[in-house]
């Protein structure tokens, strides 16, 4: 998929290469420390009191120093990126931004903690209107088999849909959405409310931006309880994009009841 240049500050693309060199030399890492651990339990028992015996029991043992070193480092930036999570959550980007980009640049032995950090930007990136950056990073973090420390595999995916669209890319986050709707009886693809919510807001908006009227216009006795369940002002907006969906289908009766209700929403909104 294209994304459009990244506005001026910090480039995704280096920070995502940045990551996932520090992925793979924390993968290496874990590697070779566990191997020298187990090297020092079992070799020195065959060699005996050999001096090759000895060197590599203490190899063993400062291997197990250095992993227990990385572990206390990789539980605090843990910590960081789960409080970076909640300042984004509560509208302080500023904060979580220099929290997740901390872990970023930083090495951390626990790759779910670094992707952890890579969500919160993403999140904060699609909030200060960075979308082609928040996708990149979404993006990326989708890429990788590993779990996150913060945010599902679906929230990510919504996250891509959504600032693709923002980017300018509807065909991209038409593509980034569609395993969203595969069947599956795995509780760990299944959509929660919020979720459900968010999916209905982007698919009414793709629809509308590809002049599908007449799918929005069907879908509307399924789609209007979900809709009015979305704050005010998203709401007036996907109200608005149905009203012209039926406008279109030639239902004038139903596009000018939505079309007040928009702007009944819109005068809430502002008072």
């Amino acid at each position: 998929m294209t994304l459009s240049a990244t506005p001026p500050g910090l480039d995704a693309g280096r920070l995502v290469r940045s990551a996932g060199q520090r992925l793979a030399l924390a993968r290496v890492a874990v590697f070779v420390l566990a191997g020298l651990v187990l090297l020092s339990l079992f070799v020195p028992q065959l060699l005996g009191k050999d001096r090759m015996g000895d060197v590599v029991g203490f190899a063993g043992l400062a291997a197990a120093a250095v992993w227990v070193l990385l572990g206390f480092n990789a539980a605090r930036q843990g910590r960081r990126v789960r409080e970076a999570a909640a300042l984004a959550t509560l509208g302080r980007s500023d904060l979580a931004e220099q929290r997740a980009l901390a872990t970023l640049e930083g090495f951390c032995l626990l790759r779910p903690v670094t992707l952890g950090a890579a969500v919160v930007l993403a999140r904060v990136r699609q909030t200060q209107g960075r979308h082609a950056e928040a996708a990149r990073l979404a993006a990326f973090v989708l890429s990788r088999r590993e779990r996150t420390l913060t945010g599902g595999k679906r929230t990510i995916r919504l996250l891509l849909g959504e600032s693709l669209l923002a980017a300018g890319d509807p065909a991209g986050a038409s593509t980034a959405i569609r395993p969203l709707y595969s069947p599956s009886g795995d509780k760990d693809q299944q959509l929660d409310l919020d979720e459900a919510l968010r999916l209905l807001s982007l698919q009414i908006r793709l629809d509308a931006a590809a002049g599908q009227w007449q799918s929005l216009y069907s879908a509307l006795p399924t789609s209007m309880p979900m809709v009015e369940l979305l704050p005010s002002g998203v709401q007036a907006d996907l109200l608005r994009e149905l009203a012209r969906a039926s406008q279109a289908c030639g239902d004038e009766a139903w596009a000018t009841y939505l079309e007040r209700r928009a702007s009944l929403l819109t005068t809430k909104e502002s008072t």
